[in-house]
């Protein structure tokens, strides 16, 4: 589980925001299925419960809300508290990142979010749905990033792996494919 801040730009009054993420049964997909959730504050522990023990509630059902399936989610890491790196390099790169979101090729959101492992590679992002963690990015790195704009095998130095791979040595292959094959 991953914490994300509320953004003016995105938020609805009054409610929070939930973004659920599962992993499709195919393991090769190439993206993770988003599911998004407008809640009323008070109600977020009860969502939560319910999309735990039971996704089939009535309710759940109730809030969930529209998604544009060409959107994405960049998660940029900005807790100092657990590592400064990550605020220290993180935030600058966020701040870049939110003001990219909006001239992207595709809708684009951009989220400060909680520590999500990795900090030695500040500043470092997870990009939604595909579920791909990036770090030490710079302001070059990032343009690229956003508008995919430049061949993968550019930016492999800076791709750390799939998330729906757990164990290291497959996000390296995988790594080391996808900057053969391009973009997903």
């Amino acid at each position: 589980m991953i914490g994300f801040a509320p953004d003016d730009a995105y938020r609805v009054d009054g409610m929070r925001r939930i973004i659920d993420m599962q992993q499709p049964a195919e393991v090769v997909a190439n993206s993770y299925r988003r599911t998004e959730y407008l809640v009323p504050q008070e109600g977020r522990g009860l969502l939560l419960r319910l999309l735990a023990f039971k996704p089939n509630h009535p309710r759940v059902a109730e809030l969930r809300t529209p998604v544009d399936p060409a959107a994405r989610d960049l998660l940029i890491c900005t807790r100092g508290t657990v590592d400064a790196c990550c605020a220290t390099f993180g935030y600058p790169i966020y701040k870049l990142l939110r003001a990219m979101a909006d001239g992207a090729p595709n809708p684009t959101r951009a989220w400060r979010c909680t520590h999500f492992g990795g900090h030695r590679f500040a500043a470092t992002a997870l990009d939604l749905p595909t579920g791909r963690y990036w770090g030490h990015l710079n302001p070059e790195t990032l343009s690229k990033l956003v508008h995919r704009s430049a061949p993968m095998r550019d930016v492999r130095r800076h791709y750390r792996g799939w998330a729906a791979l757990s164990e290291r040595l497959w996000q390296i292959a995988e790594a080391e494919l996808s900057s053969e094959t391009g973009w997903m």
